[in-house]
């Protein structure tokens, strides 16, 4: 089957799950054509140099420019008003995506135009917000079925024209049960065709032999970008109630922008002999690094926007290395991390439970414990073969009415609010 991938940029390194995805659908036998709306700084590069080179940015307008998007126009005037004037009305509650709607609806032709020329049969975004949008926009101008995977702020915090996309899509699937729960009850009329799939790990990567500690210290270990809701800043704090209880290192891989006010931070506790920062970092650096910590913490927060973790893929890849982890108590992460079973969970921002949490971890028994159970649910439920194999199968089997070119779509569901 060919399939088109639309996600909004390559390469992040905080979304190499959505490259492991197509890795494991291309396994399979699958033919990709995978187009990001926008390229990104190369921090880091992924392990599949083939894949790399299968993904190319499609340009701001169609081959040859201006002249091809007015003549795209004249062939369905209707059509493309159309469609043009309904994403712009349903998204005119946010400006970003208000603009999304506005800048990307020339790049959807250029995509439109890729996608049936190399004969794409389904499309498929990650994310609800920009690539979604395109998606539905390049399958209103050809016909072609799509769905999308959404996963945290696009469904928490920005849920403009979220109804209009959900209910033109094949299916949607979602990352955790606590998201589908969410999107059924905003969207009753749609809860059928919403479906968990994990985004899972390759449990093999992380299956290293485990090096002990030379100083006998715990060897605390966080992987996260550098934003608020990843809740650094409770790590910190409960780094600094620690000292004097634990022997302990703290390191802190990611990048993003907190990193300057974080290493102020860090000095100003005076963390700095206990606390590193190593910056961002690939599949396989980060799997030697799981193998040569103790314990894996996670301590996400609720930003006043509503921003939060839906089910960070972090925590599925510290459990596969056999790490024990500390996580917050909210979103989608107890079906992951469940208390006292295959990790421990305290109440987001709560520092001092934070600490009490890591305090429990220095007993190598309950280390082990809970490490093996970690370990059996992510290569039970969140292997991304297993993953692959439920999503190519929903691909396959989608069907809905093609609303191609000429045709005219019904008027949408009233837009969904923020809250």
């Amino acid at each position: 089957m060919k399939l088109g991938y639309i996600f909004s940029r390559y390469p992040l390194p905080s979304e190499t799950f959505i490259v492991r995805e197509m890795e494991e659908i291309a396994a399979l036998g699958h033919e990709l054509d995978v187009a990001p709306l926008l390229a990104a700084p190369p921090l880091t590069t992924h392990a599949n140099a083939g894949m790399q080179a299968a993904i190319a940015v499609p340009p701001w307008l169609p081959e040859g420019g201006a002249a091809a998007l007015a003549a795209s126009w004249r062939a369905a005037p209707t059509s493309h008003f159309h469609t043009w004037a309904v994403a712009l009305w349903t998204h005119k509650g946010h400006w970003n995506s208000l603009a999304g709607a506005a800048l990307f609806w020339p790049k959807a032709i250029a995509i439109a135009r890729r996608f049936e020329k190399s004969g794409v049969e389904h499309i498929h975004a990650h994310y609800a917000t920009h690539p979604a949008l395109v998606a539905w926009m390049v399958h209103r101008l050809t016909g072609i079925p799509f769905s999308f995977t959404a996963h945290a702020h696009d469904i928490f915090v920005h849920r403009s024209g979220l109804a209009l996309k959900v209910a033109a899509a094949a299916f949607v699937a979602t990352v955790s049960e606590f998201n589908r729960q969410l999107l059924a009850r905003c969207l009753p009329a749609w809860k059928r065709k919403i479906v968990v799939i994990h985004c899972g790990v390759r449990p093999e990567v992380y299956d290293r032999r485990r090096t002990p500690a030379a100083d006998g210290r715990l060897r605390l270990l966080c992987v996260a970008s550098l934003q608020p809701y990843k809740g650094h800043r409770t790590l910190l704090e409960a780094c600094d109630r620690l000292r004097g209880r634990l022997d302990f290192t703290c390191r802190l891989i990611g990048w993003g922008p907190q990193h300057g006010a974080l290493i102020r931070e860090t000095r100003r506790r005076g963390l700095a002999s206990m606390v590193t920062f190593a910056g961002p970092a690939g599949e396989q650096h980060i799997a030697r690094e799981l193998a040569a910590a103790d314990v894996f913490v996670l301590p996400s927060v609720v930003e006043r926007s509503g921003k939060m973790d839906g089910l960070p893929v972090a925590l599925m890849e510290a459990m596969a290395a056999g790490l024990p982890v500390v996580a917050s108590d909210l979103s989608g992460i107890p079906e992951l991390v469940r208390h006292e079973q295959t990790g421990l969970l305290t109440p987001p921002g709560d520092a001092k439970a934070l600490a009490e949490a890591i305090f429990m971890l220095r007993d190598p028994a309950l280390r082990a414990q809970l490490a093996q159970r970690g370990r059996a649910l992510v290569q039970r439920e969140f292997d991304a073969h297993r993953s692959a194999l439920e999503l190519t199968s929903l691909f396959a089997g989608a069907s809905q009415p093609a609303h191609r070119v000429g045709e005219v779509m019904p008027a949408p569901a009233a837009p969904l609010p923020n809250t």
